[in-house]
């Protein structure tokens, strides 16, 4: 269903749960809520996706986040399906604060990166053109960002888009874009 006003006017919102997020002017908070993306399926609720079909795109979104739970995480993600997409999250892992690049194609999930982050904050970023997906991150008050790159098998041009994703199994948990 599209949300209808501010910054995120005309988002669709895939699995919607509207009573598990909020949008206050161009600030969009989505509660934790039990689901995934990682392998086969999608049950992650709320996973907001901008309308425009990206070919080259550099974006960049500041998460305020600090996961309690394994596999508890939010962030960006470039999407084509629930089988196909690349994420750049603030994550729990093995009781780990950290920040997880990773790629699913046809249903098989491959992290990329981890690195442990200790900042509730953290900037996280996604190029996108010809050559392949870049894919950044930085901590606040940090002067140096973290980039990796991959093969775009996504295909450049096709119908992807670039979406906000927020789960894990804490009710009582947060995250603000």
């Amino acid at each position: 269903m599209p949300v209808k006003s501010g910054l995120f006017k005309d988002c669709n919102v895939v699995n919607e749960d509207p009573g598990l997020y909020s949008i206050n002017d161009d600030e969009l908070i989505i509660e934790t809520s039990c689901g995934s993306m990682w392998g086969k399926g999608n049950t992650c609720k709320n996973l907001f996706l901008f309308p425009a079909i990206m070919k080259d795109l550099s974006v960049d979104v500041v998460v305020t986040f600090l996961p309690e739970n394994n596999g508890e995480q939010a962030g960006l993600v470039l999407y084509r399906d629930s089988d196909n997409y690349v994420k750049s999250v603030r994550e729990m892992v093995n009781h780990q604060h950290v920040v997880v690049l990773a790629k699913e194609i046809h249903g098989n999930p491959e992290t990329i990166m981890m690195e442990e982050v200790s900042s509730a904050e953290v900037k996280l970023r996604i190029d996108v053109d010809h050559k392949g997906i870049g894919l950044g991150w930085k901590v606040s008050g940090s002067v140096e960002e973290q980039i990796n790159g991959i093969e775009n098998w996504l295909g450049h041009g096709a119908d992807v888009k670039v979406g906000l994703l927020v789960h894990g199994r804490n009710k009582e948990n947060k995250a603000k874009f």
